[in-house]
């Protein structure tokens, strides 16, 4: 997760962002964070805030190469978080 984060090029705010989604997604039991799919999970969902909250963000080639994951697999990636998350990328404050 740290190599992520070195070669990113993103915010501090990119990465809170991609934390609150998982932790949401995994309060809702969509998945499971395990040690064999944190860094697929991390890196997905850090695209899809960097796409979301950033003025200017990269290519999926430069985020496939930051994560260790190939382009179609980048790709597929943040697909399917999209899908888990429904598209639903605004963060509510806690109540």
């Amino acid at each position: 997760v740290a190599h992520i984060e070195k070669n990113f090029n993103a915010s501090t705010d990119v990465f809170l962002a991609a934390l609150i989604y998982l932790d949401n997604l995994a309060r809702e039991s969509i998945i499971v964070v395990s040690p064999r799919n944190v860094h697929r999970l991390f890196l997905a969902a850090s695209v899809v805030a960097a796409k979301f909250w950033e003025d200017g963000f990269m290519k999926n080639s430069h985020y496939g190469l930051a994560g260790g994951v190939r382009l179609a697999e980048m790709n597929r990636l943040e697909s399917k978080m999209l899908l888990m998350l429904r598209w639903h990328l605004t963060i509510e404050p806690a109540t």
